[in-house]
Parts: C-alpha cells; sequence; structure tokens
C-alpha cells in the first residue's frame, strides 16, 4: 500500500489533450517523431499524486533510464520488490529506471524531466555514469490502468562500469545483464516483466548496435 504522504505529494502532469495534440501513438517513437520533451515542459502543471493516479485526462510524465555498458554491450536489469515499490508491477523485472517528477525536482532545473532522473537513478543504482543522459523517445501504453495515466520519457544513461548494483530497498536484486538475457525473460511464461520494459528492449537494442557501429 502507498503511503499517505507519497500519494498526497505534487507531482508533474500534462493535459494529454496538449501532449500529443496530432501525434497520439501506442507503444514506442523515437526522438524524432515528435518533440514530446519540450511539450512537457512547457505545459507544466502540479497534481497531487492521489488525484492524478485516477484522471485520464492527464498524463505523468515519467523519465524511464536504462543504465548501460556499451563496451560490454549489457544493460542493467533488476526485479522490483519491497517498501516503495508500485504494487502493480511488484516482483516484476524492469530495465528502466524512474519515477515520478516531484515538485522539488522543478525547483532545481528548466528541466525537472532530466533533473529527476538523476535523482532516481542516484537514489535507487550503485553507478558512475560516463556522461549526461541521451534520449531515445517516448513510451506511450494505454492498455492497463497503471500505464494509462503515465508517458515514458526513455534516456540511455552509459557507464564504463564492469557491476553495476541496486541500492535501497525497492530492488530485490539486480545487475548488468546480455541483451540476450532479457530476452529470454521476456520470453519466459513464468516471469512478469514491465510493459514499459518490452517497448523499450528494441530502442535499447539499437542504441547500443549505433554504438558498436561508431
Amino acid at each position: 500500500m502507498q503511503a499517505t504522504g507519497d500519494l498526497e505529494r505534487e507531482i508533474l502532469v500534462v493535459k494529454r489533450e496538449c501532449l500529443f495534440q496530432n501525434h497520439t501513438f501506442q507503444g514506442f517513437k523515437p526522438a524524432s517523431f515528435a518533440h514530446f520533451e519540450s511539450i512537457v515542459l512547457e505545459n507544466v502543471e502540479w497534481m497531487p499524486r492521489r488525484l492524478a493516479e485516477t484522471n485520464l485526462n492527464y498524463k505523468q510524465p515519467i523519465a524511464y533510464v536504462a543504465v548501460v555498458n556499451p563496451q560490454q554491450e549489457k544493460v542493467f536489469a533488476y526485479r522490483r520488490a519491497g517498501k516503495g515499490a508500485e504494487q502493480r508491477l511488484q516482483g516484476n523485472w524492469s530495465w528502466g529506471v524512474g519515477g515520478h517528477i516531484e515538485r522539488k525536482d522543478g525547483e532545481k532545473s528548466k528541466n525537472p524531466i532530466v533533473t529527476s532522473a538523476f535523482r532516481e537513478l542516484y537514489e535507487e543504482v550503485e553507478v558512475i555514469l560516463g556522461s549526461g543522459l541521451e534520449l531515445l523517445g517516448y513510451i506511450n501504453d494505454d492498455s492497463a490502468p497503471v500505464h494509462a495515466v503515465h508517458f515514458g520519457v526513455l534516456y540511455a544513461a552509459a557507464t564504463s562500469m564492469q557491476a553495476v548494483s541496486p541500492k535501497g530497498d525497492e530492488f530485490s536484486h539486480g545487475k548488468l545483464m546480455d541483451i540476450s538475457d532479457l530476452e529470454r525473460i521476456c520470453a519466459s511464461p513464468d516471469v512478469g516483466v514491465d510493459k514499459w520494459s518490452r517497448i523499450a528492449l528494441e530502442p535499447i537494442k539499437n542504441y547500443l548496435a549505433e554504438k558498436r557501429a561508431q
């Protein structure tokens, strides 16, 4: 169960009609498809999470960060568990780190999406990044209640670390894994996987392939 304080905390939301305009989609779209990041930043509103979670007229943008080691061609993957985890996703495998954009993120930066991404990343993962975030694109999936009110801004965060590990108690365990390992996890009928992570897998593969070719 979510703590009352968490549900009352104000988070960033954007009116659905402002966000999509004539660019509604399901699944993944690359960053070149539309300037959704800019649209979010130009239409910021703040709403208690308690209200936002049931209001389909709004989307809650989430920075969804894939931690990758391009040299090893590995991706940090983890299993959700423990205190603070979204109950509807608990126990699932994921390779995206992120959370709601809070008002304090907006007070610290002109781009609260990126500020939130770094805050969540360093709260949840033991990692040293080699550079900033690279925008890969956007995730939208209205097929389930947990996703219908959220909108993913997918970033890649590169590291040269040989091992990356979770910290805190939201992840039961996690480590750098090969793409083939993630594909096997997705193919297993007995394993839960975040829908956003399934959607993000191909863009992450393409990102690593581009880095290999450089």
